[in-house]
């Protein structure tokens, strides 16, 4: 299994402002962002650990997994912030509203979220999101 989160912003660095493609971020990059960009990028990371440590538990807790394998090369997730859904994944995550615009209907394992936010996505949210996937993943 493999997911992608497509999501409208990139954090405000230099570094991602540019950046094209899928790419592995390095050991300690998502706590680098975290802390230049705050409480909201910690909070989309967050989320989204949440979502992939269901279904690749390799570490102790969702917190290690985000800290330590999330967006990695030992991740089974990606991030993308292109206009344009690239079917090679096995489920794709379109968050918030103005990702949804991407959904043109080409497959059945394409989710619209709320955007990755505790207030908008809240643990209950994430449960039916995990069980929407399971659904298909079998």
């Amino acid at each position: 299994m493999h997911i992608t989160l497509y999501i409208p912003n990139r954090p405000n660095l230099e570094q991602y402002i540019k950046k094209r493609g899928l790419k592995n971020l390095k050991m300690n990059e998502i706590s680098f962002i975290i802390s230049e960009c705050g409480n909201h990028w910690r909070k989309i990371f967050s989320i989204y650990a949440k979502i992939c440590f269901h279904f690749n538990p390799v570490t102790d807790s969702w917190q290690d997994y985000r800290d330590t394998i999330l967006l990695t090369k030992k991740c089974i997730a990606s991030i993308s912030f292109s206009k344009k859904v690239i079917q090679d994944s096995t489920i794709v995550l379109l968050s918030g509203k103005e990702s949804w615009k991407l959904d043109e209907g080409l497959s059945k394992n394409i989710f619209k979220t709320p955007y990755f936010d505790y207030r908008q996505f809240p643990n209950s949210e994430i449960d039916k999101l995990l069980s929407n996937i399971k659904r298909i993943d079998h």
